[in-house]
């Protein structure tokens, strides 16, 4: 990460005195959201990169959408910015850079030809392919296409990369982890809603994919032997103090009082006509039936009694 041409002063943005240029359609930030806004900007700033762990439903994404767009008005940063993002989400940040902005993001995702002909006609403009100047702003795909079209994307100089449900990098060894450790970026934000579920190991790998430069030098045993089970009011103290300026964590009974309490509903579902023959041929040991229904095998039969005398509860939660 090159840090060394970015402005070392940092003007906090508030809601009276020094308020948030107005965002599109009079969009407006909920005051948890613009400390969020505030605290990606300072660490940019200081060239620090940022895991930003809000419980899901805080708005993450709009954080970070906003943090493109200060780059873009404050600092003239146009891009390009790259979001990393499961499948299932990438529409939803389609919209919030829509919905917020007026940069131009687009979806990069599809079979071979759909990305080549993307890369012919949305990445530069007619005429020009001058390095470092795109025609897009944001450019959002997915884990696959990330992995898959490394070679081309990872030459591109990222002014942010944000990983959405950044716990998929848990695994130091995988390729995920791998290839996006490969791309040119100038700053980095990690997403996810469970940065840490009392695994040591995982919280290094996210560290250590934010800032190689700091914690790759550290060995994962000296880590955990530093902070060891987190059973003592010290290492507790201790590890909170180290993740401070790199981790934000806010729940949504802290910062946002309006929410309802959350309720759950269980709905049991009977199981299918399919699922009873299995149900039954399991529990009378017939492998013709299973055998004939590509089931060859009863060595996992715990695992499809399971399977089938769960009645699949769905949880609505509110």
């Amino acid at each position: 990460m090159n840090g060394c041409d970015r402005p070392r002063k940092f003007t906090n943005f508030d809601t009276s005195g020094n308020p948030v240029p107005p965002f599109k359609d009079d969009h407006e930030l909920r005051s948890y959201q613009l400390e969020g806004l505030n605290w990606l900007a300072f660490n940019w700033h200081n060239g620090r990169n940022s895991l930003l762990a809000d419980e899901m439903g805080l708005g993450k994404t709009v954080q970070t959408v906003s943090f493109c767009r200060y780059l873009l008005q404050t600092h003239n940063i146009r891009g390009p910015f790259l979001i990393v993002a499961p499948l299932s989400t990438t529409h939803h940040w389609l919209r919030e850079f829509e919905n917020w902005t007026d940069m131009n993001a687009i979806l990069y995702h599809g079979n071979a030809e759909a990305r080549e002909i993307m890369q012919k006609n949305e990445f530069f403009f007619p005429g020009k392919r001058t390095h470092g100047v795109y025609k897009f702003n944001a450019l959002i795909t997915t884990y696959e296409t990330a992995i898959h079209d490394a070679p081309f994307l990872n030459r591109i100089p990222w002014k942010v990369v944000a990983v959405d449900e950044a716990h998929r990098l848990k695994n130091r060894s995988s390729r995920l982890y791998l290839e996006l450790l490969n791309y040119m970026r100038d700053y980095c934000i990690l997403l996810t809603g469970t940065p840490i579920q009392n695994n040591l190991t995982e919280l290094y790998t996210l560290l250590s994919f934010l800032h190689p430069e700091i914690f790759g030098e550290v060995e994962l045993e000296d880590f955990k032997n530093q902070y060891g089970k987190l059973e003592g009011s010290s290492q507790v103290d201790s590890l909170h103090s180290m993740l401070r300026p790199y981790l934000l964590r806010r729940m949504k009974n802290d910062v946002e009082a309006s929410l309802l309490p959350r309720q759950e509903t269980l709905i049991e579902i009977d199981l299918t006509s399919a699922q009873k023959q299995y149900y039954k041929a399991i529990f009378e040991r017939n492998a013709e039936f299973l055998a004939g229904n590509a089931v060859s095998s009863l060595m996992n039969i715990g695992f499809f009694l399971l399977c089938c005398a769960l009645n699949c509860a769905l949880c609505f939660v509110r």
